[in-house]
């Protein structure tokens, strides 16, 4: 079977004649993930043909959540609660698949993913960030999930500036500010006006500038 997406781009994928239909998309799914084109694609349709009509059809692709604390959390999270070793675990799983694997390899993790989500979509946003970057290898995996931007790098900041901003609309955010700048050992001024303007994004640029690696401030390999 010929796919052919929008923008002319064309594969020849192998159907068994006897495969049930939904069977068959699911086939044209994980192969054009495989091929990286789902993330290029997602939401937009891919027209199928061969010369017999019957097999025409469209079909919406969709990539699967891989995002944490996505989704509104109706209880306020305590920031005097410290992260458990259980929790840490669950932090560096997500943040060790989300920089290492592709997205084929993120869509077979989908549902331990998101098991390890809800684990930890309770914690304070400071307090995960503090997880973070008092580690090595979470420091590393944030700055990797960053540079791959596009679908891994959006839903992942996402999940992180939903649950800033539930806190910060709680008043629950701005007063751990100075706390939170000691524990990961930056300057409270370089991120105070971005707490307080909601600004999340700068506030991800200044931890990652300025909480480098130890022994090489260059170097953020995994």
């Amino acid at each position: 079977m010929r796919v052919a997406d929008p923008c002319g781009n064309s594969f020849l994928i192998q159907v068994d004649e006897n495969a049930p239909f939904l069977e068959v998309l699911e086939g044209i799914q994980a192969h054009l993930v495989e091929l990286d084109i789902a993330q290029k694609t997602a939401g937009s349709y891919l027209n199928g043909s061969e010369a017999n009509p019957e097999l025409s059809f469209n079909y919406t692709i969709g990539i699967p959540e891989i995002c944490v604390n996505k989704g509104k959390h109706k209880v306020t999270r305590n920031y005097s609660r410290p992260v458990s070793t259980d929790e840490k675990n669950n932090i560096r799983y997500v943040i060790r698949s989300l920089a290492k694997y592709n997205l084929a390899q993120l869509a077979r993790e989908k549902s331990s993913l998101e098991r390890a989500g809800d684990k930890i979509n309770h914690l304070h946003p400071f307090r995960f960030l503090q997880c973070i970057f008092n580690d090595e290898e979470l420091k590393a995996g944030l700055h990797a999930i960053r540079k791959k931007g596009g679908y891994v790098w959006s839903n992942y900041y996402d999940g992180m500036k939903s649950s800033l901003n539930e806190e910060f609309d709680k008043d629950n955010l701005i007063q751990f500010t100075c706390d939170f700048a000691d524990n990961v050992g930056v300057n409270v001024n370089e991120i105070l006006p971005y707490v307080q303007a909601r600004q999340w994004s700068n506030l991800v640029d200044v931890l990652i500038n300025s909480i480098p690696r130890q022994g090489n401030p260059q170097r953020y390999d995994m």
